[in-house]
C-alpha cells in the first residue's frame, strides 16, 4: 500500500511473511557453515549436500506451515524465499 508521501508501507501480514522467508534462509545459511566448516557454507563432499539438502526441505516445511497459519500459500511463500535480498 503506498502512502500519501509515496513511500510504500507494508501490511503487518506482509512482514510477517518477508520474516519467515528471512528465516528460512538464516537457518539454512547457518546449517551449511555448521555442515561444511566454512564460513561461506560451500559444500566439499557429497554427504554435505545430501544434509543440506535435507536441512532446507525441512526448515521450507516448517516455513510453509507458518506461512499457511497466516493465510498465505505456498507459492507466496516460495516467490518470496525466490526474491529475498538480505539487508546489508
Amino acid at each position: 500500500m503506498e502512502s500519501m508521501s509515496g513511500v510504500f508501507k507494508l501490511s503487518p501480514e506482509r512482514k510477517a511473511l518477508i520474516e519467515i522467508a528471512e528465516q528460512y534462509h538464516k537457518r539454512c545459511d547457518d546449517y551449511d557453515r555448521m555442515i561444511c566448516g566454512n564460513k561461506e557454507g560451500i559444500p566439499v563432499t557429497g554427504k554435505h549436500v545430501m544434509l543440506i539438502e535435507k536441512n532446507a526441505r525441512m526448515v521450507l516445511k516448517e516455513q510453509q506451515r507458518k506461512a499457511m497459519l497466516l493465510g498465505f500459500s505456498r507459492s507466496e511463500l516460495h516467490d518470496e524465499i525466490v526474491s529475498f535480498k538480505p539487508q546489508k
